[in-house]
């Protein structure tokens, strides 16, 4: 850890040096002061080139290395999604077959409290909490049309979503009525098709709920009893997957 702290400071350093060394008016009366002028004869040439070097590396080659740092981390990440993908078509397959509703599609989605200015008033001055969808790479689905979906969780109770946010447990339902769920008729709308709905928490230290993990489904499913045991730990095992590998945004 120190040795990258040493570099970025050097980093920083050396064209910052440059470009003071440069614009240094008092160079010529340094190396005189120093007996430095058997070494350095043209000090205008110096302080050019330093000039112009220091200028180099921060206009030009900082920002190129930069950019390719960043799409190697771009490509890392683009093949962290890929394998997590992977990993989620795997994992939810074997469910499907084991619980045999191996035809069945199912969306998987995560909220997480709303950011921004209008958020943050409308918590601190009227009291009101959302949750909103995130589609995460390749552990979450990405649904264009439902990219803006959000329920409230306080004071108003809407949705699958805002009951496990209170009750801090997996909720399923296998027959969805939107009328059960105090929905809006945006909500509606975008949920109409949705049957069947997995809610799950994801919690902080402090046993805060800070996101809810969401697995829906138009298609129908039912669950027997002994079915509904092995599906709440496979939603709870997911859950693991996703918060050991994402960091997500606190409520607080």
């Amino acid at each position: 850890m120190l040795g990258k702290i040493f570099k970025a400071i050097l980093v920083g350093f050396i064209p910052a040096f440059l470009l003071f060394l440069g614009r240094w008016d008092q160079l010529n009366e340094f190396i005189t002061n120093h007996n430095l002028a058997s070494l350095i004869s043209d000090v205008s040439s110096l302080q050019i080139g330093s000039f112009i070097v220091g200028l180099s590396l921060t206009s030009i080659v900082y920002p190129i290395w930069l950019i390719r740092k960043e799409r190697q981390i771009d490509i890392q990440n683009e093949k962290l999604a890929m394998l997590f993908d992977n990993i989620k078509l795997i994992y939810f397959k074997h469910i499907k077959d084991k619980l045999k509703f191996s035809n069945a599609q199912l969306n998987v989605r995560i909220f997480i409290p709303k950011k921004g200015f209008i958020a943050f008033y409308n918590r601190f001055i009227h009291g009101k909490r959302f949750l909103q969808v995130k589609y995460i790479p390749g552990l979450t689905d990405k649904i264009d049309d439902i990219k803006k979906l959000e329920f409230e969780v306080t004071p108003q109770r809407r949705g699958l979503v805002s009951k496990t946010f209170h009750e801090k447990a997996i909720r399923v339902d296998c027959d969805v009525t939107p009328e059960n769920y105090n929905l809006t008729d945006y909500q509606r709308n975008k949920t109409h098709d949705v049957r069947f709905c997995t809610t799950a928490p994801f919690f902080d230290t402090n046993s805060n709920v800070i996101a809810v993990l969401a697995v829906d489904s138009p298609d129908d499913i039912q669950l027997s009893e002994s079915e509904a045991k092995i599906w709440d730990t496979a939603i709870k095992y997911y859950c693991a997957i996703v918060d050991k590998h994402v960091t997500i945004q606190k409520t607080k």
